[in-house]
């Protein structure tokens, strides 16, 4: 922990969130690009839209998904799908 109460990778996800605006699609991939589009989601892009690279797109999650694959991006997602069903659509 630094003397500023963050670690470098907390840092990292928020400086990665700061990038994300209101309304812009956002191809989401796992680790650090998920904790920033959920950090920028809640914080200050709400009307964002995040795809994830496993065919979901606008999850929303009641818990941090473990994965791009994890079941809870699909309860309340506004499309399920393949990757190419996905990005074909919003792309």
């Amino acid at each position: 922990m630094s003397e500023y109460g963050y670690i470098k990778p907390e840092l990292m996800a928020c400086c990665g969130a700061r990038e994300i605006r209101d309304h812009d699609v956002v191809i989401v991939g796992t680790g650090f690009p998920t904790m920033s589009a959920n950090i920028a989601k809640h914080t200050h892009a709400a009307h964002a839209f995040l795809m994830q690279e496993s065919g979901v797109f606008d999850a929303m999650p009641k818990r941090p998904a473990l994965s791009v694959g994890d079941p809870c991006l699909n309860p309340g997602a506004a499309m399920t799908g393949g990757l190419i069903d996905v990005m074909g659509m919003f792309l």
